[in-house]
């Protein structure tokens, strides 16, 4: 069995690499750590953006290189090698569940990248088959109640991916961070990164807003995907 990467994807990660060790000095990760609510780059992710390093999973319809988990994998081991201050494994495996459900990935403003990130962890548990937070069907939409503990990126992202209980199983929906209701606050880890408790008191979401099948299917994969960014983005800092 041929274990070989395919070359787009090794080309790729030797991009990224390139312009990680670039930007990623020791002056650029001091002012990232001294940046307000996150350990952000703002410099760097516009840098990764602009080469396009940053849509290397989601289909090509949906303008991105088509390459998959193995090429966002790939990718994330280099953001990890360089312990680079950006959500890379967050909004990498949202946009990628996004493309997977022929949904478009909200962009942000102007010229601008916007941070997507995910909202599943709860208290005592990591990633929960049957979350506390809940959907509760509301005319045509559901209203979100419950708290999201170290949520990546919080602080910066403009979308949040949020599992959630229904009536029919678990889903995901895509919530703005701005929509009435939310609210972050900051938690600071150990390392001192800053993540989000994230409270949903009556959020209203639309129908629309739900990501794939509500069954527990969708949700499945996606906490999968997430799960599997994050070992990626560990194997890199690790080796």
């Amino acid at each position: 069995m041929d274990f070989t990467l395919p070359v787009e994807v090794e080309e790729a990660a030797q991009l990224a690499a390139t312009i990680l060790s670039d930007q990623t000095t020791p002056e650029r990760l001091v002012a990232a750590e001294a940046t307000p609510g996150a350990r952000f780059d703002a410099q760097l992710w516009a840098a990764l953006n602009d080469a396009g390093l940053l849509d290397l999973a989601p289909a090509e319809d949906a303008d991105g290189a088509g390459l998959g988990v193995i090429g966002l994998c790939r990718f994330l081991i280099e953001v990890g090698r360089t312990v680079a201050p950006i959500p890379a494994a967050a909004d990498g495996a949202v946009r990628l569940f996004l493309s997977e459900n022929g949904v478009a990935a909200p962009s942000g403003e102007g010229t601008s990248r916007n941070v997507l990130t995910w909202a599943i962890t709860e208290q005592h548990d990591y990633t929960p088959v049957n979350p506390t937070t809940t959907a509760t069907p509301s005319g045509d939409g559901f209203t979100l109640s419950g708290t999201k503990y170290l949520v990546p990126a919080a602080t910066i992202a403009s979308h949040l991916a949020v599992t959630a209980s229904t009536p029919a199983g678990t889903a995901v929906f895509l919530v703005p961070t701005d929509a009435p209701g939310l609210t972050i606050n900051e938690q600071t880890l150990s390392d001192t990164d800053v993540v989000g408790l994230v409270e949903f008191d009556g959020v209203t979401v639309g129908a629309d807003q739900v990501i794939g099948s509500s069954d527990g299917s969708a949700a499945t994969r996606f906490v999968q995907l997430a799960t599997i960014a994050n070992c990626a983005l560990q194997l890199g800092i690790t080796e």
